[in-house]
């Protein structure tokens, strides 16, 4: 176990040489026990990655396919009964509903076992859009995460490590001076060096100072807000400036989750030539939360609990 972040131990890990195509093919030829450090959730995500790179070579006829382009959304605090597909009762799991849990007494909040199910809405469901895209891939029912907490699994997910053992174990807070380590190898990082554009969107919470925001990790662009919405000061970056100061408004931080939409999707429409990495980082549901005028009031009931 070797602590990484930033005024601990620096890491001795360098950037492997550029690879060759399909790119996750050769970094488990690099990385021969890559395997063995990652989470179970990151297992599945490296394993699709590299069937979505290798497989599609595999034909004779067409040795350089495109490259495929890949999209990670990550919603802060969604609960696993969030989704009209993990609720009761719903197409994909049809039955009685689960038990309720206690009320959070930390919360003035109904508890909701059956959160994104609508009795009023013509598909039973408050997350069609999302529904639909799990009936045509793939549900997990079972998987893991790298930390329980929002810094530490999203060193996981951005490294492919515990988060202890790149030295991030705990929650960054506004006055942190620590972050991932530069010398850390992020996805990002392996993707740029086959040709892909990369872009952070979102929460990043992994270092707050210039030296560990997302375009220092191998991103070629960011904007966001670089920790948790209920922190102070909220300010909105691009790049590695601030561009906007946030704060505790409420009107602003409602159109957060469309601003940050609509630069996801002009990310997209600019590198439609080229194989991209969009991290895609949504700072809602976690609280306080925010909608903006076209979703507020749309659901039943208050959803928030703690179970």
């Amino acid at each position: 176990m070797r602590p990484r972040a930033e005024g601990l131990t620096p890491s001795s890990a360098t950037l492997p040489p550029p690879l060759s195509d399909p790119p996750l093919l050769s970094l488990f030829a690099l990385e021969p026990g890559i395997l063995a450090i990652m989470t179970p959730l990151l297992r599945v995500l490296v394993l699709m990655l590299y069937a979505a790179g290798f497989t599609a070579s595999v034909p004779a006829a067409n040795p350089t396919p495109p490259k495929p382009n890949f999209v990670f959304v990550l919603c802060d605090d969604l609960g696993y009964n969030d989704l009209g597909c993990y609720t009761y009762p719903s197409k994909a799991a049809p039955g009685p509903p689960p038990p309720p849990c206690p009320v959070d007494t930390n919360y003035l909040f109904l508890p909701a076992p059956n959160s994104a199910y609508s009795s009023t809405l013509p598909d039973n469901t408050l997350t069609p859009n999302l529904d639909r895209m799990a009936a045509a891939g793939v549900r997990f029912t079972s998987f893991y995460s790298g930390g329980p907490v929002c810094s530490p699994s999203r060193a996981t997910l951005m490294t492919g490590c515990y988060p202890y053992r790149v030295g991030v174990n705990k929650v960054f807070s506004s006055s942190d001076t620590q972050g991932l380590h530069t010398s850390e190898i992020s996805v990002a990082k392996i993707l740029k060096t086959v040709g892909y554009a990369t872009a952070a969107v979102g929460k990043w919470h992994l270092g707050h100072r210039t030296q560990f925001l997302p375009t220092r990790q191998g991103f070629d662009e960011y904007f966001g807000i670089p920790y948790s919405n209920d922190m102070s000061p909220q300010n909105l970056y691009e790049n590695e400036a601030v561009l906007e100061a946030i704060g505790a408004d409420g009107a602003k931080q409602a159109l957060l989750t469309s601003r940050y939409t609509a630069r996801a999707l002009d990310f997209i429409d600019r590198n439609t030539n080229r194989p991209f990495f969009l991290y895609l980082a949504h700072n809602m549901p976690h609280v306080p939360v925010y909608a903006s005028t076209n979703f507020a009031g749309r659901a039943e009931k208050a959803i928030i609990t703690t179970c």
